[in-house]
This record gives C-alpha cells, sequence and structure tokens, in this order.
C-alpha cells in the first residue's frame, strides 16, 4: 500500500468518523423532539416567513410576486392587490408600519390597509387607493428606512403609521443596542438547516430564563422619539397628511395582569 493510499484510507474513515458522530447527535436531538422555537428570529424566518427575504439596507424586506393560501405582494413588493397603472393620479393612502400593518397571521383582505380600502372605495369611488407598506416585525428604523423608499414611489395624500411595538420588545432586551432594531435574517444556508436540522434548531434556540417584568431601555425611548420626529419630518416634507395610530394601551384593552409576549417572557405591568 502506497503512501497516498494510506492518507485517502485514513481521510475516508475520518470523514466516516464524523458524518457518523453528527449523524448521532442529529438522531438524538429528533428523538428528543427538538423543534423550531419562535423565539428566535432565525427559526421563525425560516419556519413561517418565506415570504421575505434579505435586504442590506431594511434587514429584510418583502418578496415581490410572492402568493401563498395567506399571503400576497404584488411585483412592487407590497402586500395586496396589484397597483393601477393610474396610481399616481388616485388619492392615495400609504400605511407604513409593523405586523399591524401588514397583517401578521391575517388572511388576504383581512389586514385593516385592505378594510380602509374597501371603506374609502364605498365612499369616495374607485378614484381612492389605499397601499399596504407595512413590514411583519418591523421597527421604528425599519419603517423610516422604508418610508424613504416608499414615499417618492407612491406620492401619497395621506400617510398612516404604526410602530411602537417592536421598539418596545427590543427595548427590554438585556443585551440592546441600536443595531437591533434592523435584524438581518439568516443566510439561505443557515435557513435550510432550520428547516431540517433537529441539532442545528436547538443551536439556534435562545436560554430559557425567568420572565423580564417593566425592562426597557432608557436608551431605547430617546432613540424612538428620534425616529417618530424623523418620520413626521420627512412625511411633511413630501406634502402628505401625517396620522399616527397607536396600540390599544388604555385600561379597556389591556387587563390586570398587564401585557405579555409569551415568546420571550417578557412583561409589562398595566400601571408601567
Amino acid at each position: 500500500m502506497t503512501i497516498w493510499m494510506r492518507v485517502a484510507r485514513l481521510l475516508l474513515l475520518s470523514l466516516l468518523s464524523a458524518a457518523a458522530t453528527i449523524g448521532g447527535v442529529e438522531g438524538l436531538a429528533r428523538l428528543l423532539a427538538v423543534a423550531p422555537r419562535m423565539t428566535r428570529f432565525p427559526a421563525e424566518f425560516a419556519t413561517e416567513r418565506a415570504f421575505v427575504k434579505r435586504d442590506n439596507d431594511l434587514g429584510f424586506a418583502l418578496v415581490p410576486g410572492y402568493a401563498d393560501a395567506r399571503y400576497r405582494i404584488n411585483e412592487a413588493g407590497f402586500r395586496g392587490e396589484p397597483f393601477p397603472p393610474d396610481l399616481r393620479e388616485r388619492f392615495t393612502v400609504l400605511c407604513a408600519g409593523n405586523s399591524t400593518t401588514f397583517g401578521w397571521r391575517v388572511s388576504e383582505g383581512g389586514h385593516f390597509p385592505a378594510l380602509l380600502a374597501d371603506l374609502l372605495r364605498k365612499r369616495f369611488g374607485e378614484k381612492t387607493w389605499v397601499v399596504n407598506g407595512g413590514g411583519p416585525s418591523f421597527s421604528s428604523a425599519q419603517v423610516l428606512r422604508k418610508l424613504e423608499r416608499d414615499l417618492p414611489l407612491i406620492d401619497p395624500e395621506v400617510v398612516v403609521v404604526t410602530m411602537p411595538w417592536n421598539d418596545m420588545w427590543y427595548s427590554a432586551m438585556p443585551s440592546w443596542n441600536p443595531d437591533v432594531l434592523i435584524p438581518k435574517i439568516p443566510h439561505p444556508w443557515q435557513i435550510w438547516l432550520l428547516r431540517h436540522s433537529a441539532f442545528f434548531r436547538a443551536l439556534a434556540a435562545p436560554e430559557v430564563g425567568e420572565p423580564e417584568v417593566n425592562r426597557s431601555a432608557s436608551e431605547a425611548l430617546e432613540l424612538f422619539e428620534a425616529k417618530v420626529s424623523a418620520v413626521i419630518d420627512l412625511v411633511r416634507g413630501s406634502g402628505a397628511a401625517l396620522v399616527f395610530q397607536t396600540p390599544p394601551m388604555d385600561e379597556g384593552h389591556v387587563d390586570a395582569g398587564g401585557v405579555r409576549f409569551e415568546p420571550t417572557g417578557l412583561q409589562w405591568d398595566r400601571e408601567f
């Protein structure tokens, strides 16, 4: 046996050993039924967000032309119907914001921009149009950056903005920093592993600790205020009227237990 044959044999044995080890670990993970966890972006993007793609500026954006049983993204990259050829000649309302605007887990036609469009058409006719410019999990930083893109494209008469929820959740992260406002989705190879490897899903799952109560970084509020001011300046500078829509956080809509975000264990008392 030549030295090259011995080297090849050692390499082959090493590869077989490594494959057996990886297979054993993967088999154990599957035996323990490690399922995709919805507690961190990578797993969620891999299992529930086939309609988004990586975007260097926004972190992630909608996939133009995507359609499934629940979501429909038009060719311009906005949720809903294709834009009419005379869009810029119509009275247009641009709804910008997070999943509240986008309609997370809401079937087509049920998100509030679609309902608003129906109301306006019944009252004012077909010369109105409502654009759903929302993005699921968008922060104030992402809403602002997307508005910088969308305003010149849509040229709306009115802009409706909803954006506080995700900044609030992010502000409770112990490791909060401005970069968390532009989360990056996984690379395709990471998404493939999250879909097919129980071991990789276990590695990606965060540690589970005690729920955080009434935690919020002061810097996060300051940054949010700055983004709100920037949105106001941007929209007013475009000539559009601006409407802010806020979540229902009054006592009539928040129960005595406060607000809790189950996937992460974050919690805020009603008084907070």
